[in-house]
């Protein structure tokens, strides 16, 4: 079946709203997804610093069967204050699970680490609610915004030795609706340790530079597997993490999103070079908003090559800032060899 990409974003979902803000000065953003009718929900955790809050809804057999939305923000645990924001705005609206006279907006969030970058500010709840009153309008039904916005303001890339040798990065979607009317969709915000390649040229696209003044990208797995890296263990830094978002109008269960979720971090370690690592956060949240019967291994596919899509633009539509270069600055690298 062929692939409809007029809408090249997450937002090609039926009923997925995604706003922004940012703190363009200081570098710092946040990012919100909204499924005011609730979506079945579920997440994988691939790093080993993650920072996250009302993420226990997301696990399979939790009473709390669907999310209203997600709140993906700089600023780490300080920048989790965004989802008071969102929430404040869905109680007005009257959205969330109704208990008694109460009205609970389910909102799970994830943070990035941005606080070396700009200044060490943080999104508050006043900029959550501004996110979540623009998904809410008509901008949160269009394309989404891709680079250096939202949640992505302040990512960056390639920190094996600290932020002064890194690369800016930022937030990358993609999307595509099926003939029979399958839509699935991918949003990352990419903050990681590692380097980014392009799958498909093998090009590594962001990453370390060799120098804090150089435009030429070193090849971090390559330091680390001939040993000329610091010990990551005993020095270890938590300050990147990749979150990834992949949605879908299939009809789904939270096994089936838990699953789909698990297949689709495969883009995290075809692009990230390496991903997963003891200092990343990394995290892949499934959406499963809609009615379309159709097996979820197709989804997992479809959801994998639009994640490696959104992962890849997230480099190359950021642009400099905080005097990092980005992937459109740097000095064209070769492709990488396949097998080291």
């Amino acid at each position: 079946m062929a692939l409809d990409r007029t809408n090249d974003s997450i937002t090609c979902v039926p009923s997925l709203r995604v706003g922004q803000a940012q703190n363009d000065h200081d570098l710092t953003g946040c990012t919100v997804l909204l499924s005011p009718q609730g979506a079945v929900a579920a997440m994988v955790v691939l790093g080993s610093a993650p920072g996250t809050r009302q993420t226990d809804s997301l696990r399979p057999g939790h009473l709390v069967s669907r999310v209203h939305g997600l709140c993906l923000t700089g600023g780490s645990g300080f920048g989790l204050r965004a989802c008071d924001g969102v929430t404040k705005v869905l109680v007005e609206q009257g959205v969330g699970l109704t208990i008694g006279e109460v009205t609970v907006p389910i909102v799970p969030g994830a943070v990035i680490f941005d606080l070396r970058v700009g200044a060490p500010v943080w999104p508050d709840a006043e900029m959550g609610e501004i996110a979540t009153r623009q998904a809410l309008g008509e901008r949160g039904r269009q394309p989404v915004t891709q680079g250096c916005v939202g949640a992505g303001t302040g990512a960056t890339v390639g920190k094996l030795f600290g932020p002064g040798q890194s690369c800016k990065s930022g937030l990358g979607t993609a999307g595509a609706v099926r003939d029979d009317g399958l839509a699935v969709g991918a949003l990352a915000v990419v903050n990681a340790f590692g380097d980014v390649r392009d799958p498909q040229s093998n090009r590594l696209l962001a990453g370390l530079r060799r120098t804090p003044e150089s435009n030429e990208l070193a090849d971090t797995s390559d330091l680390l597997r001939r040993g000329d890296a610091p010990n990551l263990v005993l020095g270890a830094k938590p300050e990147a993490t990749t979150l990834a978002v992949v949605a879908t109008n299939a009809h789904l269960d939270s096994v089936h999103a838990a699953k789909i979720a698990s297949m689709a971090a495969g883009a995290l370690h075809a692009c990230l070079s390496p991903a997963a690592t003891h200092v990343d956060g990394d995290i892949v949240f499934c959406l499963g908003i809609g009615n379309v019967e159709v097996d979820m291994h197709q989804v997992a596919v479809l959801a994998r090559d639009r994640l490696e899509e959104a992962i890849v633009s997230a480099v190359l539509q950021a642009q400099s800032a905080g005097g990092l270069p980005a992937a459109r600055d740097l000095t064209p690298t070769s492709p990488l060899s396949a097998s080291h």
